[in-house]
């Protein structure tokens, strides 16, 4: 298994047409060169071994009473090829580890069709994803105009975030107080946000703009700025 891959999968095509019940055939694995054992059918994502082998003394297969893969298509002589995959992870198999596997057939004293046939076996693994870090971000924001005359007019607040390599998405608000007076979305890196009088108190009031991040972009705040409300 390669160093650095994950959710490692064992696929291989065959056909099947045996007795049922006696004759038939299973895969067997070794992991870092221990043992060969039966993979279990619990661990087949796609067509698994789909009957028990009559058990001895009835049945003198080397694998009777064993899960595999027996019989034909229903009603007929014959099988038809396809494809099962197994999930190694369900064996403990991990990164950087040795897998062997083995394919066996087994079959009684008497009679029996075509047999089994395997293909195409191989084992795939998924590439590990990067994980990056979100990168800082830093907010400006300025009002215009800075002085109100009264409640009934409003502020307008042009929000910039800049990020090393990229241009940051997401949403913005304007706080005053920590309570949110004004919120909008950024639009190629900007927004411009009103804020209305009725939600400032007379005199100064200390505004912060707080860009809310993204996936790839960190949170930030800018200084704090001004508007003034006379009345």
């Amino acid at each position: 298994m390669p160093d650095d891959g994950e959710h490692p999968v064992l696929s291989f095509d065959h056909y099947v047409a045996t007795e049922l019940g006696y004759d038939g055939g299973l895969v067997r694995a070794s992991v870092n060169g221990g043992d060969f054992e039966a993979i279990p059918t619990d661990a087949y994502i796609v067509n698994g071994p789909n009957d028990t082998m009559a058990p001895a003394p009835n049945n003198t297969s080397p694998l009777a009473g064993q899960e595999g893969f027996t019989g034909t298509d229903g009603g007929k002589l014959h099988g038809t090829w396809g494809t099962s995959r197994v999930d190694l992870t369900q064996l403990g198999v991990e990164a950087g580890d040795t897998v062997r596997f083995s394919f066996v057939m087994g079959r009684d004293g008497c009679n029996g069709f075509d047999g089994w046939y395997v293909d195409d076996v191989e084992v795939t693994v998924c590439d590990v994803a990067p994980v990056t870090e979100p990168v800082a971000s830093k907010t400006k924001a300025n009002a215009k105009p800075k002085k109100l005359a009264n409640k009934k007019k409003s502020a307008k607040v042009n929000v910039k975030v800049t990020a090393a390599g990229m241009t940051p998405t997401g949403k913005v608000t304007i706080t005053l107080k920590k309570k949110v007076v004004a919120k909008g979305t950024l639009s190629n890196g900007k927004v411009t946000l009103n804020v209305k009088g009725k939600k400032l108190t007379k005199g100064k009031n200390k505004l912060v703009a707080n860009y809310l991040g993204s996936d790839t972009v960190k949170t930030s705040s800018s200084a704090k700025f001004v508007i003034k409300r006379k009345k």
